[in-house]
C-alpha cells in the first residue's frame, strides 16, 4: 500500500502532496505556532519561547561556561580572535554573530556513542549569574517550565557541520522527561517511530523550546536544514534526576567535565561540587517563571 507524504500548513488542514510507494508517512510541521493536534503524542513545542535579547544571554552564558572548561590555548586564541576583530565582532548584536569560527573551539568529531558528531558538551553544575545581568530572570522563565524540581542541566554546543544521528534515549540514563532549548542555527528536528511506519519533521529556529517523553519512544535527529550555509548551535538540555527513579540513598556521583558532583539526598535537587551547594530550586519556584 503507497505511503503518503502529509504538508501540515499553519491554518490549513492536512493536505496529501506527494504519493510514495516506499518512503513512510512523513508528517511536516511548519515555523509558526500550530495546534497540538499535528503533534505526535508526547510532544511539546514553544515556537519563539525566548526573546532575542534572552537568546542573547542564554548563548553567551553557556558558551562562557564551554569555553572556561577548554584548555588555555583555545583560551588565548579566542581571546586574540576578539582582540583583533572590528567592533562589531567584539560586540555582537544577533544570536548568530555570538558565536566565533569553528576552529577556535574544541569540538570533537564523535561522541563515544557514535549518535553526536562535531560537538562539545558539559554538564552544567552551575550557572554564572553574577557575569551575565537579566540571566536569573531569564532561567527562572525556563526552570518554570520543568515539570518536576529534580533536574539535571547538559549544555550542547554543535559546529557549523555537526549533526546528530537518529536514536532512542534511554529512559534509565536521562530520567523521565527532557525539555531543550535551540539557540542558534535553524536546524530539522526528525521524529520516527518505533513500529508504525511514520515519521515527524519540525524545523527549529532559535529560540524555541520543546518537550516531552516522545525521546523514549521514537528515534530522533537533528540535521541541517541547508548543508551549504549552516551555522553553529547551541542546545540547553534540562532533565529529570535519576536520583529519585533508582531511590539513591546519601550521595550519588554525577561527572561533569570540571569536577564530581554530588546529590544531596533522594528528593532535592542540590548539587555540591567542590564544597559549594548550588540548589536550582529558586528558579522553579520563583513567581516570576512562567
Amino acid at each position: 500500500m503507497a505511503s503518503r507524504v502529509l504538508g501540515l500548513p499553519v491554518g490549513a488542514a492536512l493536505r496529501q502532496k506527494l504519493p510514495l510507494s516506499t518512503s513512510p508517512i512523513l508528517h511536516r510541521a511548519s515555523l509558526s505556532s500550530m495546534s497540538s493536534e499535528y503533534f505526535p503524542q508526547g510532544f511539546k513545542f514553544w515556537p519563539s519561547y525566548f526573546t532575542i535579547d534572552e537568546q542573547r544571554t542564554l548563548l553567551q552564558a553557556s558558551l562562557y561556561k564551554l569555553d572556561n572548561s577548554e584548555s588555555i590555548r583555545s583560551r588565548k586564541r579566542r581571546r586574540m580572535y576578539l582582540k583583533t576583530s572590528p567592533a562589531n565582532l567584539s560586540e555582537p548584536t544577533d544570536v548568530q554573530s555570538i558565536f566565533l569560527p569553528d576552529e577556535l573551539y574544541e569540538f570533537q568529531e564523535g561522541h563515544y556513542d557514535g549518535v553526536i558528531r562535531d560537538y562539545r558538551e558539559m554538564h552544567l553544575a552551575s550557572w554564572p549569574e553574577d557575569e551575565f545581568a537579566g540571566l536569573t530572570t531569564v532561567l527562572r522563565r525556563l526552570y518554570g517550565l520543568c515539570p518536576s524540581q529534580d533536574v539535571q542541566t547538559h549544555l550542547l554546543h554543535l559546529a557549523s557541520r555537526g549533526y546528530i544521528l537518529p536514536h532512542v534515549d534511554n529512559i534509565n540514563a536521562s530520567g523521565s522527561w527532557i525539555l531543550g532549548v535551540s539557540i542558534g542555527d535553524q536546524r530539522l528536528l526528525r521524529l520516527e517511530s518505533v513500529g508504525n511506519n511514520t515519521s515527524f519533521e519540525l524545523l527549529l529556529p532559535s529560540g524555541t523550546l520543546i518537550s516531552g517523553d516522545i525521546r523514549y519512544t521514537h528515534k530522533h535527529s537533528i540535521n541541517y536544514t541547508s548543508k551549504g550555509n549552516s551555522g553553529q548551535r547551541l542546545s540547553i538540555m534540562i532533565r529529570s534526576s535519576r536520583v529519585k527513579s533508582l531511590r539513591a540513598v546519601g550521595r550519588m556521583p554525577f561527572h561533569t567535565h570540571q569536577s564530581d558532583t554530588f546529590y544531596e539526598g533522594e528528593d532535592s535537587i542540590k548539587l555540591r561540587t567542590n564544597a559549594t551547594i548550588l540548589d536550582f530550586s529558586r528558579y522553579l519556584a520563583s513567581d516570576d517563571a512562567s
